[in-house]
């Protein structure tokens, strides 16, 4: 089980095309931004890092998860 956070108002989608989405599994961390084009979703950035601090979709250790977003959003 994962938590999927798509942040488009961080990024100003109101005000511009840029999309990103966080995904923090007990896995995976993968991150994904993208921008919107007449043609479509164009892929900018992705990273997807071993996850820490979660285990069966559960917290159990705050700093190991914000650990896996910041390497994966610095990637």
């Amino acid at each position: 089980m994962s938590l999927l956070y798509c942040w488009v108002e961080i990024l100003g989608m109101r005000k511009g095309p840029i999309i990103t989405g966080l995904d923090v599994g007990s896995h995976t961390t993968k991150m994904v931004v993208a921008r919107r084009t007449p043609q479509g979703l164009e892929i900018l950035a992705s990273a997807q890092v071993y996850s820490q601090g979660i285990r069966k979709g559960i917290v159990i250790d705050i700093e190991g998860v914000v650990k896996n977003i910041k390497e994966a959003v610095s990637v």
